[in-house]
């Protein structure tokens, strides 16, 4: 799993730190964006996803963590950073349009 993480950091981009081990004060947000990804990677490694191209994973994953605001001052990191909540595309409908005659062509002609 080290080695995994580790690579995870470098295609990310992250430096990645070592420090004392269970130390709240200076792991407690690091080992909780850790748990959020570890998370996120189980939901998204499951038998119908192919997780041969991981980088398009990570970039949900990414997409997700930077839109979630923070339960303490309801700000994502997006809205830190830009200063304005993260644009996402609304809810895709599924409401289907009802046609009077089963036969759709000739209902519109």
């Amino acid at each position: 799993m080290s080695k995994f993480f580790g690579y995870v950091t470098k295609i990310l981009g992250i430096p990645h730190l070592s420090s004392a081990a269970l130390a709240p004060r200076s792991n407690g947000l690091s080992e909780m964006a850790i748990k959020r990804v570890a998370e996120f990677l189980r939901k998204y490694s499951t038998d119908d996803i192919d997780d041969g191209h991981i980088e398009v994973i990570l970039l949900i994953i990414q997409m997700s963590l930077l839109a979630t605001s923070a339960a303490n001052t309801k700000i994502s990191p997006f809205e830190v950073v830009h200063g304005f909540p993260m644009p996402l595309p609304n809810p895709v409908v599924t409401e289907q349009p009802t046609f009077l005659s089963k036969n759709a062509d000739a209902y519109c002609a």
